[in-house]
């Protein structure tokens, strides 16, 4: 006697089975309950993880449009699609292995159990992959850092390759971001709503080149001359994550006067072959350290009262005629091998301890007045014709030795004989 068919299965229990993945035994054959149980049964944890990051990663990466929404019923989730994968695998299985066809016994496959069933457990990744991908396209924040905007943006305003030079998944090399970047199509693309937050940290469309080439660390800027248009609460953190050896790469060959209107924590960063370019009256307000590393032809042209905080080994390079407007307590400091290039007019204003360290061939170029003033042991070392020409008063403190050296009519004057 047949009995393959002996035990039908009822439109209960595959209802049962469908909404709940557990039916009597004595209602369904244990094998096909086995099997429409794993069909019915909800995802596993390590099959939905991180499902809604990577359905949004895969929209922004695709750049797959947002379709209009319809009604709830028409979305069909990943998950969705898994589950019917599933029912068809075993309704194939139980056809194959002898069992018994669920549609051919009860009709269950089109019932209102199963569908039931596959909308509770479609409806809410359904609608988590549509609220993800959303927000792909409209650029909300927390979706894609500002760094994958950037290159998605450069991505997308750089010329196509060439078949033989484009391959699946290649990233753009720092050169060809630059040129991308540096392209007028950047503005029209981030104008889109997936680059919303990055436009609108940009502050606009031109400044987004720039403000994408500092996030991306590349090697040049695409519009040096728009970077002081970015918002100062953007361009100022932007250009001090830079290490100093990038910074410098950076902004070499940016206009001077673009410079001058960084932050001046970035100017006191930058060597001095780029502060070079730096206006002046910009300069002037740098720290004493950040001066000194200035070319001398640099420092020339700033005020006395700014070069007055460098320090003597800096001043000392300076010319002469810059030197000649220094304070007199700032040249104090300079070594004499340096003031004794300085005028004597300018000399004649120093102190008799700083005189006093000046060479005799200098010293005797200075005003009778200011002579007198100094020791007699430096005195005895000036030639006797400048020595001619001091008081009467200061000779006679000079020793024998020295005034032996006089004319005879000097010291007549002074009544001493020697």
């Amino acid at each position: 006697m047949n009995t393959r068919h002996s035990r039908r299965l009822s439109r209960t229990a595959a209802d049962q089975l469908l909404d709940t993945g557990t039916a009597r035994p004595d209602m369904v054959p244990h094998r096909l309950a086995s099997l429409l149980g794993a069909a019915a049964a909800d995802g596993r944890e390590h099959e939905l993880a991180r499902a809604e990051m990577a359905m949004a990663a895969f929209q922004a990466e695709h750049l797959v449009p947002v379709p209009t929404l319809r009604k709830e019923t028409m979305i069909k989730s990943p998950l969705a699609k898994l589950l019917a994968t599933k029912v068809i695998a075993t309704v194939l299985a139980v056809t194959v292995t002898g069992g018994i066809a669920l549609a051919a016994t009860t009709g269950a496959l089109t019932g209102h159990g199963a569908g039931r069933a596959g909308a509770r457990r479609s409806a809410a990744p359904a609608h988590a992959s549509v609220s993800a991908r959303a927000a792909v396209h409209h650029g909300h924040a927390g979706t894609l850092s500002a760094a994958q905007l950037c290159r998605q943006a450069a991505s997308r305003a750089a010329p196509p390759q060439r078949p033989a030079a484009a391959t699946a998944h290649q990233a753009m090399s720092a050169a060809q971001l630059e040129q991308a970047l540096a392209s007028p199509a950047v503005s029209r693309v981030v104008t889109g709503p997936a680059f919303a937050a990055l436009l609108a940290t940009a502050g606009s469309g031109t400044n987004v080149p720039d403000y994408c080439a500092l996030l991306l660390r590349l090697p040049g800027l695409p519009l040096p001359a728009a970077l002081a248009q970015l918002p100062g609460g953007v361009l100022g953190p932007a250009l001090a994550a830079l290490p100093a050896p990038v910074l410098a790469q950076v902004l070499t060959g940016v206009p001077g006067p673009v410079l001058g209107e960084l932050p001046a924590a970035t100017l006191a960063r930058l060597p001095g072959t780029i502060l070079a370019n730096v206006p002046a009256k910009v300069l002037a307000a740098l720290p004493a350290k950040v001066l000194a590393t200035l070319p001398t032809t640099v420092l020339a042209q700033l005020p006395a009262t700014v070069l007055a905080k460098l320090p003597a080994t800096v001043l000392a390079q300076l010319p002469t005629t810059v030197l000649a407007k220094l304070p007199v307590k700032v040249l104090a400091k300079l070594p004499a091998s340096v003031l004794a290039k300085l005028p004597a007019t300018v000399l004649a204003k120093l102190p008799v301890s700083v005189l006093a360290k000046l060479p005799a061939t200098v010293l005797a170029k200075l005003p009778v007045s200011v002579l007198a003033k100094l020791p007699t042991s430096v005195l005895a070392t000036l030639p006797p014709a400048v020595l001619a020409k001091l008081p009467a008063s200061v000779l006679v403190k000079l020793p024998g030795s020295v005034l032996a050296k006089l004319p005879a009519s000097i010291l007549a004057k002074l009544h001493i004989s020697l």
